[in-house]
């Protein structure tokens, strides 16, 4: 239970991070998954992965991988320090 609650708690910062520092972009994600979905397609690069491992050092999964071109997956199950820094690096990417 204490693990469900901390990343619940991981998943709602990141989709309020993104909401409010990423206004171009939205979060999505599912039920029983540590994955969100980041809908990237308004930045107006093909591919916003290799845009944030270029740019900010951040490897997410390609959404065009998985017949999702434009978005990207964006793994919150870790620790919230790191989560953190990954979400900054993601704002420094896309200002």
């Amino acid at each position: 239970l204490q693990l469900i609650d901390y990343l619940r708690t991981n998943r709602d910062l990141l989709l309020e991070f993104v909401a409010e520092r990423l206004p171009k972009m939205k979060a999505v994600t599912g039920e029983a998954t540590y994955l969100a979905w980041i809908d990237a397609r308004e930045s107006g690069l093909e591919n916003p992965a290799l845009h944030l491992e270029k740019e900010a050092g951040l490897f997410v999964s390609d959404g065009a991988f998985f017949g999702w071109p434009g978005w990207f997956r964006f793994n919150f199950a870790c620790p919230r320090s790191r989560m953190l820094a990954g979400l900054e690096k993601l704002a420094s990417a896309f200002p």
